[in-house]
């Protein structure tokens, strides 16, 4: 009796094992699960920023000096920004890319100034307020623009000098066209060098009377007049000046 009970015992722990052997089996035939997805891949800030300046590429047109910019193009690159900023506004690198294309056109706002293109550093100042509307530089720039606005419009019409100086030396007077934007007067001033007039200084006469150099007094600006005739132009006259 004794050796059935070991026999009995026996046989169920082989035949425990078995199933346990077709269970594992079974188990190790069962595919593995599919690997997880990794997560989306979020662009870089260099990336965001890049993306919002390629839709001003038409700024690139606006930088020469007589280009003009119409209600059209600034409603149009504002409703860029706007667009730009929903989209990207919601993430910290997001607001990153934001950042660094508004650093960038802040470069563009005062190399517009350097060169004195009023409208085109107000168009500026418009686009980067919709991407960072606390800029430091904002406030600055928009008040040089409106200085800038009244600034007399000078055009060389003609030159005169005495065949016999009152004072010994070589006298020559500029004859200019002058319009004064904030009265709408048109003027015709003729002045020497050193004299100051409408807000403005008559530093020197360029060459062989190619052209003057004057300063705007309000804002320190200097900038060259040529002229007459065909040479006729206006450009900053720069620091060398």
């Amino acid at each position: 009796m004794k050796h059935q009970w070991i026999y009995l015992i026996a046989a169920l722990i082989a035949g425990g094992a078995l199933l346990y052997g077709c269970d594992t089996a079974d188990r190790d035939l069962t595919p593995p699960p599919p690997p997880e997805l990794p997560p989306p891949t979020q662009p870089l800030p260099e990336e965001i920023a890049s993306e919002i300046l390629v839709g001003l590429e038409s700024l690139d047109g606006l930088a020469s000096f007589e280009a003009g910019i119409t209600l059209e193009v600034r409603e149009q690159l504002i409703a860029h920004l706007k667009t730009a900023k929903r989209r990207h506004g919601n993430t910290e690198w997001g607001r990153q890319g934001l950042a660094r294309a508004a650093r960038q056109l802040e470069d563009r706002m005062e190399a517009a100034r350097e060169n004195m293109h009023t409208d085109l550093v107000l168009l500026l100042c418009d686009l980067i307020e919709v991407l960072d509307p606390d800029s430091t530089k904002l406030p600055r720039f928009r008040e040089w623009a409106q200085i800038q606005l009244r600034r007399p419009h000078v055009r060389i019409v003609g030159w005169f000098e005495f065949e016999e100086p009152a004072y010994g030396d070589e006298e020559i007077y500029v004859l200019l066209d002058v319009y004064v934007p904030a009265t709408g007067e048109r003027m015709r001033p003729r002045v020497q060098e050193g004299e100051q007039f409408l807000g403005l200084k008559f530093h020197r006469i360029i060459g062989r009377k190619r052209g003057i150099v004057l300063e705007y007094l309000p804002t320190k600006d200097r900038f060259a007049v040529y002229g007459p005739g065909s040479r006729a132009a206006v450009r900053n006259a720069g620091p060398r000046f």
